[in-house]
C-alpha cells in the first residue's frame, strides 16, 4: 500500500473532518470559522511551494508534489497526502534492515542536503546534545517510541485520530521542527506546511510492533520528526465491560519521536495534550488550540562550559579512549568474560516489559521511604547486586568488583526555576558512576543502597558531574560510529558500562492517564541505543500507582537467553517460571523479582524502623559472621562481632533521628538529589 501524507495550510477547522480521507478531492466551499487568516489559504499545494521556494531564494522546492494537487483550482482549501496510511497489518510494514553504517529502509530515505531548504524561519544551532542525537541518526539510534494503551467509552476511527494528531502539530512547536545548514553548522528550522506522519495498522503482537517502529528512520531535512500509529488490536473488536456493564473499546496508540527534539519529559508532556485532544473530540467539544511550551535554547550548555575545563574534559576523553577503544570495554569485563556478547552483523533494540501491581508499588515505594533512599538508587543498587548474582554464578571467586552505570539527568535541575517550565525539547545528560559490589552486600542491601544513594547525591549536587559531562556529548558520536564498525565486521562492541537507567518517576502529575471519554490504562517507552557503550538501559516510571519496568537490550551484546536470565535452572530453589513470557523474569530484571520478594516480604512491622531488627536476628547474624571468621582465619580470635551487632541493635533511636533529617523529603524523588524529582532523570 503507498504511503500518503497529509498536508494543510491553514485550513479552516471545520473542513478537516470531511478532508482527512486518503485521497485528494474536491471539497465544496462553505462559511465557517478559520483558525486562522492568511493569504496562502485557498492556494494550491504547487502555488505554496513555489512561492516559499522564491520567498528563500532556493532554484526549486524541496518537497515533491503530487501531480493530483493540480487540480485544485485557487479558489478552494486542499488536502493531499503523504505519509499517511490506511488500514494496514503490521506484518505489512516494511523492516528495516540491520542497524548498521549506512542502512535505510528504502520506504524513508536520508534526504539529499545538496539544495538548501525553501522552508520557514530559523529557529537557532543545535545544542551538545541535540547535535549527537542527529549524529547518532545515521547509524539508526535514538528513536523514543511510546506506546499507550487505551480504553474509549465510545468508539475511535482512524479519523479522529488523524485529526488529533494535526491539531498536535499546532499545538507543540518542537513538532514543528527539522534540521538545516547555515554558516556550515546545523540549525532548527520552523516547517512551512502542515505535514504529520499518521497510520492506522492492526498487529497481534504490539511488542514486536514497537520493535519494528524503534528502528524507523526520519526526513531529518524535511520533517517530520515524529510519528502516529493507531494500532487495532486482532480483529479490530477489542471490547470489555466494567464493574458497571459499561463498555470499553480498548485501541493502542504509538508515538515515535527523535530524541534531539524531545526528551522523556517533553514526550510525557505530549502524551497528556494528546489525551487532551483526543478526549474533547471524542466528547465533541470545542478544542483547545493554544501552544503548549517553548522550545527554549539549552542553557545547560552554557552552564556545562563553565562549570568543566579542558583538563577535566581532556581527562575523560582519554579514559574512554583506553576503555572502550583500546580495551574494548575493560570495566564490563566482569560480566563479558563469563557471559560473551554474540558475534553477529544484526545490531538492533529489543525489549521486555514487566509491571508490577499496586499493592507492591506501594510497599515499595513506602519502604524506600523508611530506608531514607529514592526508588531510583533502590532499583540502581538492585541492579548492581542483580548483575553481581549472575556473575558469582559462573566466576565464585571475583570478590570485590565495580558494577559501573549511567544515570539520565534531566539537566533543566540546574536551571534557574523560572525558567523551568513549559520547556520542551531534548535536555538531558548521562552521569557515569561506578559501585564497589561485593557478596556482603547481597546480605545488607539497604546499606548498599543507602551508599548508591550517597555517592548518586554526592555527583548531583555536590559536584555536578552531569553537568560537566555535557560537552561531552560531542565525543560519544565517535563512539556510536565506532561499535557501528565492529557491528558490520561481526566483532563485539566497545562498552565502559554496564546499563543505564532512565527513570521518569511518579507520572501522576505530569501524566495521569486519566479522560473522561478515553484514558490510558498501560504504557511503555523504549529507545534506541544498541550501539552506545553500554550493555543494556532500564526504563522505568510508575504510572497509576503501578511500577512499569522496561528493559532495552542490544542483539549484539546480550543474547535472548542471557535477557531472560534467571539464578539458576527451573525447578531449583528460588527460581519461578511462569506460562506467560510477559510475566518471566526480564533481562536483569532479578532485581524487580528482588525488590518484592526480598525486600517487602521480610516479617518485621512496617510501622518499625527498619534498623531495629530483633536481637535474636542479629545474634544469629552475628555467630555465622563468627563462624566465617574462624573459618577463614582460624589462628585468630574474633571477639568483637557480637557486641558490635549488639550496639547497633541499641542505636535504633539514633538512626530514627539520622532518617528524619536525610535530605529527601519526598518518597518520589530520586538520584538523592535535593529538588530532583523522579521526572528529572528523563531520557
Amino acid at each position: 500500500m503507498m504511503s500518503q501524507h497529509v498536508v494543510l495550510d491553514q485550513v479552516p477547522l471545520w473542513l478537516l473532518m470531511p478532508l482527512l480521507h486518503h485521497d485528494v478531492r474536491r471539497v465544496k466551499t462553505c462559511p465557517g470559522p478559520e483558525l486562522n487568516s492568511d493569504a496562502s489559504v485557498g492556494r494550491s499545494i504547487t502555488d505554496c511551494t513555489i512561492a516559499g521556494a522564491a520567498e528563500s531564494g532556493s532554484q526549486k522546492p524541496r518537497h515533491a508534489v503530487r501531480a493530483a494537487a493540480s487540480t485544485l483550482t485557487s479558489a478552494q482549501p486542499f488536502i493531499t497526502a503523504s505519509h499517511c496510511k490506511g488500514h494496514t497489518c503490521a506484518e505489512d510494514v516494511p523492516l528495516t534492515p540491520f542497524s548498521t553504517p549506512c542502512a535505510t529502509p528504502c520506504s524513508t530515505p536520508l534526504p539529499s542536503t545538496e539544495v538548501s531548504s525553501p522552508g520557514g524561519r530559523w529557529i537557532r544551532p543545535l545544542g551538545y546534545a541535540e547535535r549527537f542525537m542527529t549524529l547518532s541518526h545515521d547509524y539508526g539510534c535514538m528513536t523514543t517510541v511510546y506506546c499507550l494503551w487505551l480504553e474509549s467509552r465510545v468508539p475511535l476511527d482512524f479519523d479522529t485520530v488523524k485529526l488529533a494528531t494535526v491539531l498536535m502539530y499546532r499545538k507543540m512547536p518542537n513538532l514543528r521542527l527539522y534540521l538545516d545548514y547555515r554558516d556550515g553548522d546545523y540549525w532548527w528550522r520552523e516547517m512551512t506546511r502542515e505535514v504529520v506522519d499518521v497510520e492506522e495498522i492492526s498487529t497481534d503482537d504490539v511488542e514486536a510492533t514497537v520493535q519494528r517502529l524503534v528502528r524507523r528512520r526520519y526526513r531529518m531535512f524535511e520533517g517530520p520528526l515524529w510519528f502516529t500509529r493507531f494500532a487495532t488490536v486482532g480483529g479490530g473488536d477489542d471490547l470489555e465491560r466494567d464493574s458497571n456493564h459499561n463498555v470499553k473499546y480498548k485501541y493502542v496508540s504509538i508515538f515515535g519521536f527523535h530524541h534531539n527534539v524531545s526528551d522523556g519529559s517533553t514526550n510525557m508532556r505530549f502524551c497528556q495534550v494528546f489525551l487532551n485532544v483526543l478526549n474533547d473530540l471524542a466528547a465533541g467539544r470545542t478544542v483547545d488550540l493554544r501552544q503548549e511550551g517553548i522550545f527554549p535554547a539549552p542553557l545547560q550548555d552554557r552552564l556545562g562550559e563553565q562549570a568543566g575545563s579542558r583538563l577535566f574534559y581532556l581527562g575523560i576523553f582519554l579514559r574512554r579512549l583506553y576503555t572502550i577503544v583500546l580495551t574494548f570495554g575493560l570495566p564490563v569485563w566482569n560480566f563479558i568474560t563469563v557471559y560473551r556478547m554474540p558475534r553477529q552483523l544484526e545490531a538492533a533494540t529489543h525489549l521486555l516489559q514487566l509491571e508490577l501491581d499496586e499493592v507492591t508499588t506501594r510497599k515499595l515505594l513506602l519502604r524506600c521511604k523508611m530506608e531514607g533512599v529514592t526508588l531510583n538508587s533502590t532499583f540502581t543498587a538492585a541492579a548492581n547486586l542483580a548483575l553481581y548474582v549472575m556473575v558469582t554464578a559462573k566466576n565464585p571467586h571475583i570478590g570485590q568488583t565495580n558494577m559501573c552505570s549511567q544515570q539520565v539527568v534531566n539537566m533543566r535541575r540546574y536551571w534557574p526555576e523560572e525558567l523551568r517550565p513549559n520547556t520542551l525539547g531534548c535536555h538531558i545528560s548521562l552521569l557515569d558512576l561506578s559501585f564497589p559490589t561485593q557478596l556482603e552486600d547481597l546480605d545488607a542491601f539497604w546499606e548498599y543502597a543507602r551508599r548508591v544513594h550517597n555517592l548518586l547525591h554526592y555527583h548531583l549536587t555536590e559536584t555536578k558531574r552531569a553537568l560537566k559531562l555535557q560537552q561531552m556529548s560531542r565525543s560519544l558520536s565517535l563512539i556510536i560510529f565506532f561499535n557501528a564498525v565492529l557491528a558490520k565486521l561481526g566483532l563485539p562492541s566497545g562498552n565502559d558500562n554496564h546499563y543505564t537507567v532512565t527513570n521518569m518517576g511518579n507520572l501522576s502529575k505530569t501524566f495521569s492517564g486519566s479522560g473522561s471519554e478515553v484514558e490510558v490504562t498501560r504504557l511503555l517507552r523504549t529507545v534506541s541505543c544498541h550501539f552506545m557503550p553500554t550493555l543494556c538501559q532500564h526504563t522505568l516510571q510508575t504510572f497509576r500507582g503501578r511500577l512499569c519496568y522496561s528493559l532495552d537490550y542490544y542483539t549484539q551484546k546480550l543474547t535472548r537467553e542471557t535477557a531472560y536470565h534467571q539464578p539458576g535452572a527451573p525447578g531449583e530453589p528460588g527460581v519461578t517460571v511462569t506460562s506467560s513470557p510477559a510475566r518471566q523474569y526480564l533481562p536483569f530484571e532479578e532485581e524487580v523479582r528482588l525488590l518484592p520478594k526480598k525486600l517487602l516480604d521480610q516479617r518485621r512491622p512496617m510501622t518499625a524502623h527498619p534498623h531495629s531488627q530483633s536481637t535474636s536476628r542479629r545474634v544469629a547474624r552475628s555467630r555465622s559472621l563468627n563462624e566465617r571468621a574462624r573459618a577463614n582465619q582460624p589462628g585468630q580470635r574474633v571477639t568483637k562481632v557480637y557486641s558490635v551487632s549488639a550496639a547497633k541493635a541499641t542505636r535504633t533511636k539514633g538512626r530514627k533521628q539520622h532518617a528524619s533529617d536525610h535530605r529527601h523529603k519526598d518518597t518520589s524523588t530520586i538520584g538523592t538529589g535535593e529538588g530532583l524529582k523522579e521526572g528529572d532523570t528523563a531520557s
